[in-house]
C-alpha cells in the first residue's frame, strides 16, 4: 500500500540551540569574575559527575566553570596581546583535556588542600577500564560488598523479577523456587578491560563503584603574583603558550 502523502513528521520537542549570544554570556562572566576576584585556577578533573561536582560547589568559595575549552580560552585570551589581564594567556595554554576554572578570593593553601583532599567514588561508564576483577560463583546469586569497619557486611539478594534483566545483560541465569541462580561460574570483568555498557549495567546493579572522581590543579594565576605552575611543569613561555592554543584549534 503506498504511504499516505498526508501522513507528516511533526518534532514536538523544541529546542534552542545555544550559539554566539551564549559563548559571548561565558566569556562576559569569566571576565567579570576575574575582576571581582584576585586568584584564578586551572583543574584537571577524571570521571566527573553532577552530584560531585556539586558537591565542590558548594563546599568552594567561589565560582567554577566547566565548559568549551576553546570558549574558556577565549575569555582569559589567547595571546599577550588579547589576554583579559596580564599573564592570563599562558593560563589558557593550560586549558586542554578535561579541565575547568575555579575563580576564588579563597587562600591559596586552603584552595591546594581541598583539591588534593577530594576524592569521590562512582559507579564506571562504558569505555572506562574496570579496576578489579569481579568473579561470580555458580549457584544462587548473591553479592557480598565490602563493609565499614566494624559493620558485618550483607550480601545482596535480588527478587526473582530481575532474572529476565540479568539474563539481557549475560549471565547465565535461570530460577529456581522463586529464585535467581548462575548456571556456571561467571566473570562479570577483568582487571584491566573496557568496560562495556552491559558491564557497567551489572557493576550498577551490584552496587560496585570503579570510578575514582577526582580533580587536580595545574596551575594558579593571581592579580599580585602572575602565574604559576602547580602541577610540576615548566612555566609555558609565550611560544609554548601559542603552540598549545594551536594544537587545540586543530581538534
Amino acid at each position: 500500500m503506498p504511504k499516505s502523502k498526508r501522513e507528516t513528521l511533526v518534532t514536538l520537542a523544541k529546542a534552542t540551540r545555544k550559539g554566539k549570544e551564549r559563548k559571548q554570556q561565558i566569556i562576559e562572566e569569566i571576565r567579570s569574575e576575574i575582576d571581582d576576584h584576585n586568584s584564578l585556577y586551572v583543574f584537571h578533573y577524571e570521571n566527573m559527575r553532577n552530584s560531585f561536582l556539586k558537591d565542590a560547589r558548594s563546599a568552594l568559595n567561589g565560582r567554577i566553570f566547566m565548559g568549551k575549552n576553546k570558549v574558556m580560552m577565549v575569555a582569559l585570551g589567547r595571546s599577550a596581546e588579547e589576554e583579559h589581564a596580564a599573564g592570563l594567556h599562558t593560563v589558557a595554554a593550560h586549558l586542554t583535556g578535561d579541565c575547568g576554572l575555579f575563580i576564588t578570593d579563597m587562600p591559596k593553601e586552603d584552595v591546594q588542600k581541598y583539591f588534593r583532599e577530594f576524592r569521590r567514588q562512582g559507579f564506571a561508564k562504558e569505555g572506562q577500564k574496570a579496576t578489579q576483577t569481579i568473579r561470580l560463583p555458580a549457584g544462587p546469586l548473591q553479592i557480598v560488598n565490602e563493609a565499614a569497619e566494624g559493620e558485618v557486611p550483607a550480601p545482596i539478594k535480588f527478587a526473582g523479577t530481575m532474572e529476565p534483566l540479568f539474563r539481557s545483560l549475560g549471565l547465565p541465569t535461570t530460577l529456581k523456587s522463586g529464585e535467581i541462580h548462575l548456571t556456571r561460574e561467571h566473570v562479570v570483568c577483568r582487571v584491566g578491560d573496557t568496560l562495556t555498557a552491559e558491564q557497567c549495567k551489572l557493576l550498577k546493579q551490584f552496587h560496585i563503584m570503579m570510578a575514582d572522581m577526582r580533580m587536580t590543579l595545574r596551575c594558579a594565576w593571581t592579580k599580585e603574583g602572575g602565574f604559576e605552575s602547580l602541577d610540576g611543569s615548566a612555566v609555558a613561555g609565550e611560544e609554548e603558550a601559542e603552540e598549545k592554543i594551536v594544537a587545540e584549534d586543530d581538534e
